[in-house]
């Protein structure tokens, strides 16, 4: 292989965002012909394409245009670009730490780990209301967690981790695992293309764990993720509970082959109704947190609802669903 690793990086209009994120790659301390930095562009009409090809004197960068909508096209088209047997995949709205490249590469030196990821730091742009700073102080086996806005912080050292906590803003992998896999499933897409979204990399850490690959944590491989005004919300809390839902639902239809059924769709519909109920006899401390985790918890269930139902009437959309990958 040319390199010793691939950066790739799915991007649509947020050219002020790539810009920050090329800005700290450039920055490694890493030599630069170790690596090469991927640029898919999935359909700007902003200045992405100009942002990118401004580091090509800087990177060993390749810039391509990928309309086709969905987070996969742009990752998948990435495996069939990437020049190195180990891919990194990273969200546009990151800031990598100097040591980041690095410490990945050094990570898979030894033959045995198939997965690395480091912690996601949240950088806001804005102050942080009180009930996001609790839920972010609650802890889970290995430290802080907020998948909602895909930011962890697990502290400091190396050890082996549960592949689900290795997510899509930065997330490091051997490229022959995702050609054994079949790639990326769709993830994000348009709102009018909500109902074709799938698991994304859910698919590929259910593949390394059913193979019982390794994943390793690596703190020095670690990233600042991000996250402007708009997250800092309880609708858009509501809209990822929404699409995880949609997610969730996606991977159920794949894992029993078959189409959802009116006896599950009604459990499901009672779970709500109960949900909705509770949400008025909540007198916790930490009742404005509880309320709004009822509130995410009920918008999963209604983006549940929602998949199933269309995927019961809509023999094309159950057809996608079933794809066995989605290369272009």
């Amino acid at each position: 292989m040319k390199y010793q690793l691939s950066i790739i990086i799915p991007t649509k209009d947020r050219a002020t965002n790539l810009k920050q994120c090329l800005l700290s790659i450039e920055k490694q301390n890493c030599n630069k012909n170790d690596f090469e930095v991927i640029v898919i562009d999935n359909g700007s009409t902003d200045s992405t394409k100009e942002v990118a090809c401004s580091f090509s004197s800087k990177l060993n960068l390749t810039y391509c245009y990928a309309p086709n909508p969905g987070l996969h096209t742009g990752r998948n088209k990435g495996i069939q670009l990437a020049q190195s047997s180990i891919v990194t995949y990273v969200d546009d709205d990151i800031i990598a730490f100097p040591n980041w490249l690095k410490s990945i590469i050094n990570s898979f030196k030894d033959p045995k780990i198939a997965m690395v990821g480091g912690n996601n730091i949240p950088k806001y742009e804005t102050s942080t209301p009180s009930w996001l700073n609790q839920w972010w102080s609650e802890k889970n086996t290995y430290g802080n967690i907020l998948p909602l806005l895909s930011t962890l912080d697990f502290g400091e050292g190396e050890f082996l981790i549960d592949p689900d906590y290795i997510w899509g803003c930065n997330f490091s992998i051997r490229k022959q695992l995702l050609i054994q896999a079949n790639g990326f499933h769709p993830d994000a897409l348009p709102a009018n293309m909500l109902k074709f979204r799938g698991d994304g990399e859910t698919h590929i850490s259910n593949y390394i764990k059913k193979h019982n690959l390794k994943a390793l944590f690596n703190s020095n491989a670690s990233v600042y993720h991000c996250v402007p005004k708009e997250r800092v919300s309880v609708d858009y809390f509501e809209q990822k509970s929404f699409a995880q839902g949609i997610s969730n639902s996606y991977t159920s239809i794949r894992n029993k082959k078959e189409r959802p059924s009116f006896t599950n769709l009604f459990k499901l519909q009672l779970l709500l109704i109960i949900k909705i109920t509770k949400c008025h006899l909540v007198t916790s401390k930490y009742k404005e947190l509880y309320l709004i985790k009822l509130k995410t918890q009920i918008s999963y269930l209604k983006g549940y609802l929602f998949h199933q139902r269309k995927c019961k009437k809509d023999k094309t959309l159950l057809e996608w669903v079933l794809k066995d990958n989605y290369f272009e």
